[in-house]
């Protein structure tokens, strides 16, 4: 399959940079502005804008790891932990069985739900955002500095630092099977490698395989644990995270902006959100983007260097931000950038859409017509 290659190329790279600088410091991926600026001044198809942006995610998210991996390193005496393996390993397993489950219902969905499913959780979204901002800054305002209540001591803490081997590789293990299985199974848009046909039986018994290894780990990890914070923490965030994979994976983009609020409610604070969502979008989106590579739907050889622009956007925005972080102590800026952000990529999404359903209805298409799973 070949591809075309991106229509107007210097100005589609610049403002992916500007795109990754404004989302990734608040813990989005840039989705929901990607595809249309590639769609609409970079001329490629949906299909196509769409893969290209899960490789734009997955070089943001990467750049926006390895700042938070530095930011961990030197705050290493800090007994507050930056990246919250845990809740990487609840949430990147649910997310992704959402996201399984989403891929077929886009298929049956007509258009004009998709929308209306967005709209609704975009506001929601934002919503939650700006609540959780706006409590946080008027806190801060009556306390300049406030203490954290959940200190560890000093042997939680060294227990902690002793498990973080084990934490990583578990979440190391689940991001192989989010870069095996899509490969191996394929979908509408691409092809098994191996030759499985779509939507027949080794097809749903591999998918089906997928799903309970990655139900197991997260179980395992509770079973283990064996803690009822853990078991209530568990629960909220396997079944929050089901859901929001599977209105993620409907609506197209990478669910940091669903994920976020809720990581904030269950005790979280803005930076520790945005970096343990940030590995969670890393590991989804180079799943996805290894799919469609593999199905031919990235640009040119020659194009490709665009994905430097969002890892060199989403570097500077985390750089930006951590200064004017460090000079306010102020982390509700991270949580109000976030809601701007949601709020802003609800309005790209829903106007593009919206121009999308009404173009496909004047051409005579049916936008309230159910399709098929397969």
């Amino acid at each position: 399959m070949t591809t075309p290659p991106i229509d107007n190329l210097g100005a589609v790279a610049p403002l992916v940079f500007v795109i990754a600088l404004l989302c990734m410091p608040s813990g989005i991926g840039g989705g929901v502005l990607f595809v249309p600026v590639l769609r609409l001044i970079g001329g490629l198809s949906l299909k196509e804008s769409t893969a290209l942006s899960q490789a734009l995610i997955a070089s943001a998210s990467l750049a926006a790891t390895l700042f938070n991996f530095f930011e961990q390193y030197r705050a290493r005496n800090d007994p507050k932990s930056l990246i919250v393996w845990p809740f990487v390993i609840l949430i990147l397993p649910g997310t992704v069985i959402g996201s399984l489950i989403g891929v077929y219902i886009y298929s049956w969905l007509p258009s004009l739900f998709v929308l209306i499913l967005y709209f609704c959780f975009a506001c929601l979204g934002s919503f939650m955002a700006y609540r959780k901002g706006f409590r946080l800054w008027k806190a801060e305002t009556r306390a300049k500095k406030r203490e954290s209540d959940s200190d560890t001591t000093d042997s939680e803490d060294a227990e902690y630092k002793n498990k973080l081997i084990y934490y990583m590789t578990v979440v190391a293990v689940i991001w192989t099977i989010c870069l095996i299985f899509p490969p191996l199974t394929g979908n509408s848009s691409t092809g098994s490698v191996i030759g499985v046909p779509y939507c027949e039986e080794v097809y749903w018994v591999l998918a089906a395989v997928q799903g309970v290894i990655l139900l197991l780990i997260p179980a395992g990890y509770v079973a283990v644990e064996r803690s009822p914070g853990t078991v209530k923490t568990g629960s909220i965030l396997m079944g929050s995270m089901i859901v929001i994979g599977l209105i993620s994976s409907i609506v197209g983009i990478s669910g940091g902006l669903f994920m976020i609020p809720v990581v904030l409610s269950l005790g979280l604070d803005p930076k520790q959100s945005t970096a343990t969502t940030a590995i969670v979008i890393f590991a989804t989106s180079t799943s996805t983007a290894l799919s469609f590579a593999l199905g031919g739907y990235f640009p040119p050889a020659s194009d490709m260097w665009i994905t430097v622009m969002p890892f060199a956007g989403a570097l500077l925005g985390k750089t930006i931000v951590a200064k004017l972080l460090a000079m306010t102590g102020r982390l509700s800026v991270l949580v109000l950038l976030l809601g701007t952000m949601v709020a802003i990529g609800g309005i790209t999404t829903i106007t593009t859409g919206i121009i999308s359903v009404v173009n496909r209805a004047n051409n005579g298409g049916d936008i309230v017509q159910f399709g098929s799973f397969c």
